[in-house]
């Protein structure tokens, strides 16, 4: 039987990912909400996704046009699946199945109505306004008081995996199934039994890579996979999880690693220049979004800091790096 918790979480975070990758959000069902609760909806999707258009409805009623985009005049076009198939291309329209190669089109197919080439979506708000007879923006609180910011938090030294642990398993969840985030704005509902506020409690959704140092390099028990393997944390509400989200490509000769990207060097190019953030380590590192109301960058950064491995100990996690790559080497080589 499947884990119904690990279940729930996987749409948890499945929602929260739609809303981060739409162009438009649809608020549906306004006539059941209060103006707070519409403001507050609206300002949390719009913290999500500053980018997406927020179109606020009754019933559903939404003109297509908003949705898919302005129908062609003329004789429709192939879909950018056969166009992508016939240039053995990447296909990025949802309902394509031709997962092929990973490569960026410069040809734009985008008279199918339902292509998403980003390259349309700053004709959408426009598109909207002249064809969307629905509600207008909500007039309740003042969403400034809400607070919702973000910011990301970057490091190039591994955590100390029982720290960060001990650190995730104080993580307020949140007890209500409907959250009203206006009272993080009050401190003393959150307070523990020894005066403290954690500064957690406002964090709507939380997300990104980190690198976690072993516990044990060698022996029973060992864990030195750690060491190359990148984890994702992803968090949403009441949810939290990390797991593994493959290799560093830092495990790998760039070579290699260049030719995953024969047909898209511009990211090979990109992952060298962004994501290779130290020689020593390459691409390992902890970059995390926090996107919250009333949250602390300072705060999160500082109880986040102190999970990060000392000085002395990542000196000795470079002297155990160094063994563990030559055992495993000389492991190699003796095949």
């Amino acid at each position: 039987e499947e884990d119904r918790c690990a279940g729930q979480r996987k749409v948890t975070e499945l929602l929260a990912e739609q809303v981060e990758a739409a162009d438009v959000i649809v608020l549906n069902k306004i006539d059941m909400a209060t103006k707070d609760e519409l403001s507050i909806a609206s300002t949390v999707a719009s913290g999500l996704n500053e980018k997406a258009y927020v179109q606020s409805v009754e019933f559903g009623k939404i003109t297509s046009n908003l949705i898919l985009g302005p129908l062609p005049k003329k004789e429709k076009k192939k879909s950018c699946c056969e166009a992508a198939a016939k240039a053995e291309t990447e296909c990025k329209e949802t309902s394509c199945t031709d997962t092929k190669k990973e490569e960026e089109t410069s040809s734009s197919c985008c008279d199918d109505p339902v292509c998403p080439d980003s390259s349309t979506a700053s004709d959408i708000p426009a598109a909207a306004a002249a064809v969307v007879d629905a509600a207008a923006a909500p007039v309740g609180i003042n969403t400034d008081q809400l607070g919702i910011t973000n910011f990301v938090y970057k490091r190039t030294r591994p955590f100390h995996t029982q720290r960060l642990l001990g650190l995730l398993n104080l993580w307020p969840i949140p007890i209500k199934e409907n959250l009203d985030i206006k009272e993080f704005s009050n401190t003393d509902k959150f307070k523990e039994e020894d005066g403290s506020v954690s500064p957690f409690v406002g964090v709507l959704r939380s997300k990104g890579f980190v690198w976690m140092a072993p516990n044990k390099w060698y022996g029973a028990n060992e864990d030195s996979y750690r060491h190359d393997t990148a984890m994702y944390w992803s968090h949403a509400g009441k949810h939290l999880g990390i797991t593994s989200a493959g290799k560093w490509w830092g495990t790998i000769e760039k070579d290699e690693m260049k030719l995953y990207f024969q047909d898209n060097e511009r990211e090979y190019e990109r992952i060298l220049s962004d994501d290779f953030v130290t020689e020593e380590w390459s691409d390992r590192r902890q970059e995390l979004v926090f996107i919250g109301t009333s949250i602390s960058q300072e705060r999160i950064e500082s109880e986040l800091d102190k999970c990060l491995l000392t000085d002395t100990e990542l000196d000795y996690y470079r002297q155990d790096a160094l063994r563990n790559y030559q055992l495993t080497l000389a492991a190699e080589n003796a095949e």
